[in-house]
Protein backbone atom coordinates (compact mmCIF):
# COMPACT_ATOMS: atom_id res chain seq x y z
CA UNK A 1 0.00 0.00 0.00
CA UNK A 2 1.30 3.47 -1.12
CA UNK A 3 0.98 5.79 2.05
CA UNK A 4 -0.02 9.19 0.01
CA UNK A 5 -0.91 10.58 3.05
CA UNK A 6 2.39 10.18 4.64
CA UNK A 7 4.08 12.59 2.01
CA UNK A 8 4.22 15.75 3.85
CA UNK A 9 2.37 18.88 2.38
CA UNK A 10 5.05 21.10 2.86
CA UNK A 11 7.29 19.17 0.78
CA UNK A 12 7.15 20.26 -2.89
CA UNK A 13 6.21 16.23 -3.45
CA UNK A 14 3.44 16.77 -0.71
CA UNK A 15 2.28 19.90 -2.69
CA UNK A 16 2.32 18.51 -6.41
CA UNK A 17 0.82 15.35 -4.99
CA UNK A 18 -2.15 17.43 -3.61
CA UNK A 19 -2.90 19.85 -6.29
CA UNK A 20 -4.81 18.04 -8.78
CA UNK A 21 -7.27 16.99 -5.45
CA UNK A 22 -8.51 20.35 -5.76
CA UNK A 23 -10.30 19.28 -8.84
CA UNK A 24 -12.14 16.95 -6.99
CA UNK A 25 -15.46 18.82 -6.32
CA UNK A 26 -16.69 18.39 -2.46
CA UNK A 27 -19.41 15.74 -2.42
CA UNK A 28 -18.29 13.36 -5.66
CA UNK A 29 -18.91 10.04 -4.67
CA UNK A 30 -15.65 8.04 -5.15
CA UNK A 31 -14.34 4.59 -4.51
CA UNK A 32 -11.51 3.92 -2.50
CA UNK A 33 -8.24 3.41 -4.18
CA UNK A 34 -6.21 1.05 -2.26
CA UNK A 35 -6.48 -0.91 1.63
CA UNK A 36 -9.68 -3.25 3.17
CA UNK A 37 -11.87 -0.53 1.94
CA UNK A 38 -10.76 -0.73 -1.90
CA UNK A 39 -13.83 -0.12 -3.42
CA UNK A 40 -16.22 1.45 -1.36
CA UNK A 41 -18.06 4.42 -1.83
CA UNK A 42 -16.40 7.66 0.01
CA UNK A 43 -17.83 11.29 -0.52
CA UNK A 44 -15.04 13.23 -1.51
CA UNK A 45 -14.90 16.40 0.93
CA UNK A 46 -16.00 14.78 3.90
CA UNK A 47 -12.54 13.99 5.18
CA UNK A 48 -9.07 13.76 4.72
CA UNK A 49 -8.30 12.78 1.03
CA UNK A 50 -6.31 9.76 2.59
CA UNK A 51 -9.47 8.31 3.67
CA UNK A 52 -10.44 7.69 -0.05
CA UNK A 53 -6.96 7.11 -1.47
CA UNK A 54 -6.85 4.26 1.41
CA UNK A 55 -3.91 5.64 3.32
CA UNK A 56 -5.31 7.64 5.97
CA UNK A 57 -3.73 6.70 9.59
CA UNK A 58 -2.03 3.58 7.64
CA UNK A 59 -0.33 2.57 10.89
CA UNK A 60 -3.77 2.77 12.72
CA UNK A 61 -5.73 0.63 10.22
CA UNK A 62 -2.66 -2.24 9.97
CA UNK A 63 -3.53 -2.15 13.75
CA UNK A 64 -7.03 -2.78 13.62
CA UNK A 65 -6.79 -5.34 10.69
CA UNK A 66 -4.26 -7.62 13.16
CA UNK A 67 -6.79 -7.06 16.15
CA UNK A 68 -10.25 -6.87 14.71
CA UNK A 69 -11.98 -10.30 13.68
CA UNK A 70 -15.43 -11.26 12.36
CA UNK A 71 -17.95 -11.37 14.78
CA UNK A 72 -16.51 -9.15 16.86
CA UNK A 73 -18.31 -6.36 18.38
CA UNK A 74 -16.40 -2.51 17.96
CA UNK A 75 -17.60 0.83 19.29
CA UNK A 76 -16.23 4.06 17.34
CA UNK A 77 -16.29 6.84 19.97
CA UNK A 78 -15.93 10.41 18.21
CA UNK A 79 -17.04 8.47 14.70
CA UNK A 80 -16.26 11.51 12.60
CA UNK A 81 -17.75 10.64 9.28
CA UNK A 82 -17.25 6.70 9.27
CA UNK A 83 -13.54 5.91 7.92
CA UNK A 84 -13.20 3.51 10.99
CA UNK A 85 -16.98 2.60 11.33
CA UNK A 86 -16.79 1.35 7.64
CA UNK A 87 -13.46 -0.12 8.75
CA UNK A 88 -14.50 -1.99 11.74
CA UNK A 89 -17.95 -3.21 9.72
CA UNK A 90 -15.67 -4.50 6.96
CA UNK A 91 -13.52 -6.70 9.49
CA UNK A 92 -16.03 -7.67 11.77
CA UNK A 93 -18.39 -8.66 8.89
CA UNK A 94 -22.40 -9.40 8.59
CA UNK A 95 -21.76 -11.10 12.47
CA UNK A 96 -20.62 -8.42 14.11
CA UNK A 97 -21.43 -5.54 15.08
CA UNK A 98 -20.22 -1.74 14.87
CA UNK A 99 -21.56 0.92 17.55
CA UNK A 100 -20.85 4.52 15.54
CA UNK A 101 -21.22 7.30 18.47
CA UNK A 102 -20.63 11.32 16.64
CA UNK A 103 -22.31 14.35 18.44
CA UNK A 104 -21.89 17.10 15.31
CA UNK A 105 -25.13 16.61 13.22
CA UNK A 106 -22.85 17.30 9.88
CA UNK A 107 -20.89 14.47 10.75
CA UNK A 108 -23.43 12.37 11.84
CA UNK A 109 -25.47 13.13 7.84
CA UNK A 110 -22.16 12.01 6.52
CA UNK A 111 -21.17 9.30 8.16
CA UNK A 112 -24.92 8.11 7.49
CA UNK A 113 -24.54 7.97 4.02
CA UNK A 114 -21.61 6.51 4.05
CA UNK A 115 -23.03 3.57 5.93
CA UNK A 116 -25.42 3.49 3.65
CA UNK A 117 -23.99 3.84 0.30
CA UNK A 118 -22.27 1.11 0.99
CA UNK A 119 -24.38 -1.58 2.77
CA UNK A 120 -23.40 -2.14 5.81
CA UNK A 121 -26.28 -3.70 8.19
CA UNK A 122 -24.09 -4.35 11.08
CA UNK A 123 -23.55 -0.52 11.95
CA UNK A 124 -26.00 1.41 14.63
CA UNK A 125 -25.17 5.35 14.72
CA UNK A 126 -26.04 7.05 17.77
CA UNK A 127 -25.77 10.64 17.12
CA UNK A 128 -24.38 11.96 20.29
CA UNK A 129 -21.45 11.68 22.33
CA UNK A 130 -20.35 9.92 25.20
CA UNK A 131 -19.00 10.75 28.56
CA UNK A 132 -17.90 9.63 32.15
CA UNK A 133 -21.55 10.95 33.38
CA UNK A 134 -25.12 11.41 32.19
CA UNK A 135 -26.40 14.45 31.34
CA UNK A 136 -26.64 16.74 28.09
CA UNK A 137 -23.90 19.34 27.30
CA UNK A 138 -23.65 21.58 24.30
CA UNK A 139 -21.10 20.64 22.04
CA UNK A 140 -19.02 23.19 20.14
CA UNK A 141 -17.22 22.13 17.17
CA UNK A 142 -13.86 23.63 15.83
CA UNK A 143 -12.94 24.95 12.31
CA UNK A 144 -11.61 21.74 11.36
CA UNK A 145 -15.00 19.33 11.22
CA UNK A 146 -13.12 16.16 12.94
CA UNK A 147 -12.51 18.42 16.14
CA UNK A 148 -14.83 19.65 18.87
CA UNK A 149 -15.57 19.55 22.58
CA UNK A 150 -18.69 19.46 24.89
CA UNK A 151 -19.70 22.51 26.28
CA UNK A 152 -19.84 22.00 29.72
CA UNK A 153 -19.45 24.90 32.49
CA UNK A 154 -20.51 25.66 35.72
CA UNK A 155 -19.49 28.96 37.04
CA UNK A 156 -16.78 29.08 34.58
CA UNK A 157 -15.06 25.77 35.49
CA UNK A 158 -14.51 22.48 33.24
CA UNK A 159 -15.44 19.73 34.20
CA UNK A 160 -18.95 20.05 35.20
CA UNK A 161 -20.03 16.56 37.29
CA UNK A 162 -22.84 15.76 39.37
CA UNK A 163 -23.29 16.42 43.08
CA UNK A 164 -21.86 12.80 44.61
CA UNK A 165 -24.56 11.26 46.55
CA UNK A 166 -24.26 10.12 49.89
CA UNK A 167 -26.23 6.85 49.73
CA UNK A 168 -27.35 5.05 47.18
CA UNK A 169 -30.57 5.79 45.44
CA UNK A 170 -32.72 2.57 45.85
Amino acid sequence: MINFSGISCSSLLGRALRWPLRLIPDGAVVRVVQGPLRGKRWIAGSSNHGCWLGSYEAAKQGRMIEFVRPGMVCWDVGAHVGFYTLLFAELVGPGGRVFAFEPFPRNVDLLRRHVEMNGYGNVRIFPCALGAVDGEVGFDPAPDASMGRSRCRVRGRIPCLPQQRSKPRT
